[in-house]
């Protein structure tokens, strides 16, 4: 009897083709068409394959694109297989999952070992970030959370075929659903930990997850007068974010001390104030580490919910701790005006010395803004 392939698993309901990419329509998202049972090209097959060092090279620079580096199920890091026709780059332990639904559910490829790679399938793979927008448009806190790396195989496998084969979180066509990224799974170390630690009567439901009360979308907009760490006298300027336990990063703008990011994180909030949002800035090294540009804490505590707020923020080697309130601007105007009152508080670059000496030798060199859009959305 031939293998049972119903519609809706070929690929993407109508639902969620609206949102999708266009690399992400149409017949690419069944790679295994116009192939015979052994997996080799049919007299129907549109496609060759690539040379196996032209894939290989793509392949390598799509995994070095941010929100790529980390699996799109676990966040496990450097992930080293790829779900052709759902468009994600997975760890070993989820592409393990991701076999076992069938080639109809998710047409799997390791990165490393497999040769044959066909043109659309690479140009298939438009990332982590655009295929889980869609996917993981809308998780529930209350019955799901993010699988972590070392999640044990039955969480992770419930979770995947909620996500792919029942898509219960993706975004339909005419969503009314408001966004609502999965929260961050729990370690399993800490986990275990809490578990002998749980007092009489208390119940194993949180174990996996940390409750938060919602989600924190960082708009993140420019830097401007950074300290120069390179000796061409420039910097390539990354973020990275922490939120509690959460972190995430942003990409690298290569040679500028006023870069634009122009890039939205997602992090969960406890609502609790003592979990401070802290943005450090930092200049990307190829050869040496990665040097440190400055650091600021906003504290939190009081944040209106449901309104999009500009911060412009000052950096500090202390990484002080600043409130919104104080930051914050609603014009292009008060943003000057704001950039004025901050520059008595912003460290001056040294006068008559490099940057990148003057921290080599602990001068005081620490300066320049970043300029942030914060919006709070709470679970309802």
């Amino acid at each position: 009897r031939p293998h049972h392939r119903p519609e809706r698993l070929l690929r993407v309901p109508p639902r969620l083709l609206s949102d999708r990419p266009p690399a992400m329509e149409g017949k690419a998202d069944d790679p295994t068409a116009g192939k015979d049972a052994g997996g080799q090209e049919g007299k129907k097959g549109k496609g060759k394959f690539m040379d196996p060092k032209k894939a290989h090279e793509r392949l390598q620079n799509l995994l070095k694109k941010p929100g790529n580096t980390h699996c799109a199920d676990c966040q496990a890091f450097k992930p080293t297989w790829a779900s052709t026709n759902l468009s994600v780059f997975l760890c070993t332990a989820c592409s393990g999952v991701h076999r076992s639904l069938g080639v109809h559910v998710s047409f799997v490829q390791s990165v490393t070992l497999d040769l044959k790679w066909k043109k659309e399938w690479v140009d298939n793979l438009v990332g982590n970030d655009k295929a889980n927008a869609i996917y993981e448009y809308h998780v529930p806190a209350e019955t799901f959370y993010k699988p972590v790396a070392d999640e044990p195989r039955e969480y992770r496998e419930a979770y995947i075929k909620a996500k792919y084969v029942e898509r219960k979180f993706g975004k339909g066509a005419d969503e009314k659903r408001p966004r609502h990224p999965p929260v961050p799974g729990r370690p399993l170390r800490e986990r275990k930990e809490c578990s002998r630690n749980m007092e009489l009567g208390e119940t194993t439901k949180s174990l996996g997850m940390i409750e938060f009360s919602g989600t924190v979308f960082v708009s993140l907009k420019r830097g401007t007068d950074l300290a120069a760490r390179d000796f061409g006298g420039s910097s390539d300027p990354y973020v990275r974010m922490k939120l509690g336990k959460q972190k995430v990063q942003s990409k690298t703008v290569a040679t500028s001390l006023n870069p634009e990011w122009k890039e939205t994180l997602i992090l969960c909030w406890t609502g609790k104030p003592k979990d401070c949002l802290e943005i450090a800035v930092w200049d990307e090294d190829l050869l040496f580490d990665d040097d440190i540009l400055g650091t600021v804490c906003v504290n939190l505590d009081g944040f209106p919910s449901g309104k999009a707020v500009s911060l412009l923020l000052p950096l500090s080697e202390t990484n002080r701790t600043v409130s919104w309130e104080e930051c914050s601007f609603d014009s292009k105007e008060g943003s000057e005006k704001l950039r004025k009152q901050l520059g008595s508080k912003i460290k001056k670059r040294t006068k008559g010395i490099c940057d990148m000496w003057a921290h080599c030798f602990g001068a005081d060199s620490v300066t320049g803004t970043v300029e942030v859009e914060l919006e709070y959305n709470p679970i309802e």
